[in-house]
């Protein structure tokens, strides 16, 4: 066992001996502590990640739907005449794909 290892299971053991006679109420843990709030940190920072990435993809879903209507809309505009030189079509084929 390493020095700090055999430090911390004294410091463990002592504020366990101190909880059962009633001198502490719960245990003070720094490096239990420290990780928490990072841990904490982290997770807020995940959540804040992921309502970011639904946002992207929410708006890349519209702007595609935004992009099918206008090549629908070419389509519509053009019509027939837009099949001669494949406007309509190409626009569509593009978002279709």
């Amino acid at each position: 066992m390493s020095w700090a290892g055999f430090k911390k299971n004294v410091n463990r053991a002592t504020t366990q001996v101190m909880m059962k006679t009633g001198h502490v109420e719960k245990t003070n843990d720094r490096d239990y502590e420290i990780e928490e709030r990072r841990y904490r940190t982290m997770e807020a920072a995940a959540n804040r990640l992921q309502k970011e990435a639904k946002g992207y993809l929410d708006s890349l879903r519209a702007m595609t739907a935004s992009q099918m209507r206008i090549a629908e809309t070419i389509d519509a505009f053009y019509g027939d005449a837009g099949a001669k030189d494949g406007v309509s079509r190409s626009y569509n084929r593009l978002w279709r794909s």
